[in-house]
């Protein structure tokens, strides 16, 4: 899947999720007091393995859990996924948020010269690395569940672009 106009089409279906279509929230949507104030500190991951550091929005603060790995996707020579923690109470299960992937300089070079979108988008480079991410094309959750309105509230926080810093 070419992923361009999925990161497009997601922020515009993330907006307007967000934005709301004037019906009040589910009575079951997750209490306010599980998003941090708006003046907390950003969430703060760092990657010992990939060599980077991402800052989130404090709304993620205890929404995420990591997996870090080996990647060939590609050419990749490592991915970090960000994957989703819902709520045990909603039953449903935990999917990728972001996933950063690290390319050799001549792997991501190849990627981007395939025909259509790329697959990803460049957000830093160091060295011979180059640091991509991609997002979900929609939401995975049924719409206006608890696990939908979160998810989308994650995905508002890191649109238009991901804060990653080569360390």
């Amino acid at each position: 899947m070419r992923l361009l106009p999925a990161l497009q089409l997601a922020t515009v279906a993330f907006a307007a999720a967000a934005c709301g279509d004037g019906a009040p929230p589910a009575r079951d949507a997750a209490p306010a007091a599980v998003t941090p104030a708006v003046n907390a500190p950003p969430e703060h991951y760092e990657s010992t393995a990939g060599k980077f550091a991402v800052d989130f929005p404090a709304t993620w603060h205890d929404a995420y859990r990591v997996v870090e790995r080996a990647d060939t996707l590609a050419g990749s020579r490592h991915a970090v996924e960000f994957v989703f923690k819902p709520d045990p109470a909603w039953k449903v299960q935990p999917r990728p948020l972001v996933v950063v992937r690290i390319f050799p300089k001549a792997a991501w070079e190849a990627v981007t010269k395939r025909p259509g979108d790329p697959m990803a988008l460049k957000v830093a480079e160091r060295g011979d690395d180059v640091f991509v991410y991609s997002v979900p094309g929609s939401n995975p959750y049924r719409p206006s569940t608890p696990a939908a309105l979160r998810f989308d509230e994650l995905m508002l926080g890191v649109m238009p672009g991901l804060k990653l810093t080569p360390r």
